[in-house]
């Protein structure tokens, strides 16, 4: 069962890199950040779906928000490595893209020599707490992240073995199947019937799992996808607010407003004026 890492959800606008060499031990989780982590000297297991990978010194690691995952290094044995952790709204345009990433079964991919470069002049800028980035160092991250994401993707296409034949849900796992079928659906008109039909687990088994460790209802996981959508939409279009909300999924402006007041603070065109 995965572990939610509440500090790591609902941060906006935030990057975290660290330089560490240390013994791993981190249970399976779940977070709203993408994670980047580059191996420099020892081993690294990386456990996904019941699948375990091992990066070695010079790979790299690529995991996508809402991604389960869990490490750990060889008994009595470290890894030195660089990690970056980015919010979900500063790759938004990877993570509206992200069924493109479901069902690939491989985490842990060899890094192009301009890739490799790139970590390595930006391993020592690192800061050891959330921080909100300046313009420079936004673009800079960016630019770290999405030559990843663009590698792994290209690796994905060239392996087509290494793909899942089923490209919807590849975890057992109740949760991550719930929330990765959200991830797909998060636009249509879902209710926990649904999810529960495709992924074959009963509708008050889901709802009794997302309590437990999101405490959200099913309707509350959806709404925080369909506004975290919306913000990305907000930021980068101007279509009217009622637009955005059929976009989004709501079938009526002011429930939308509703739901994305709840969740932000804010009104959709009071976060467009911000």
């Amino acid at each position: 069962m995965p572990e939610i890492q509440p500090s790591n959800f609902s941060t906006e606008n935030r990057v975290r890199a660290t330089l560490q060499n240390k013994r791993f031990l981190l249970a399976v989780h779940i977070h709203q950040f993408a994670e980047l982590i580059y191996v420099i000297e020892g081993e690294l297991t990386v456990k996904h779906d019941k699948i375990e990978e091992v990066a070695r010194a010079g790979d790299v690691v690529a995991i996508l928000p809402y991604q389960q995952h869990g490490f750990y290094t060889p008994e009595n044995k470290t890894v030195k490595y660089w990690m970056v952790l980015f919010s979900e709204d500063l790759m938004s345009d990877i993570v509206y893209h992200e069924s493109a990433f479901l069902g690939y079964k491989h985490l842990v991919f060899k890094p192009s020599p301009a890739l490799k470069t790139l970590i390595e002049l930006k391993m020592f800028d690192t800061g050891e707490q959330l921080v909100k980035p300046d313009f420079e160092r936004t673009l800079d991250s960016k630019a770290l992240i999405y030559t990843a994401f663009s590698e792994y993707l290209r690796k994905r296409s060239s392996n087509p073995s290494a793909q899942s034949k089923d490209d919807k849900i590849v975890s057992s796992d109740p949760v991550t199947k719930t929330v990765n079928y959200l991830r797909i659906n998060f636009r249509s008109d879902i209710g926990v019937e649904d999810c529960a039909k495709e992924i074959g687990y009963s509708k008050s088994h889901i709802s009794h799992r997302l309590r437990e460790q999101f405490h959200m209802t099913f309707m509350d996981l959806r709404n925080t996808l369909r506004v975290s959508y919306a913000k990305h939409i907000l930021r980068h279009n101007s279509m009217s607010i009622y637009m955005v909300a059929l976009e989004c999924g709501f079938n009526c402006e002011l429930t939308f407003e509703r739901a994305f007041k709840k969740l932000t603070g804010l009104t959709p065109r009071q976060y467009r004026r911000k």
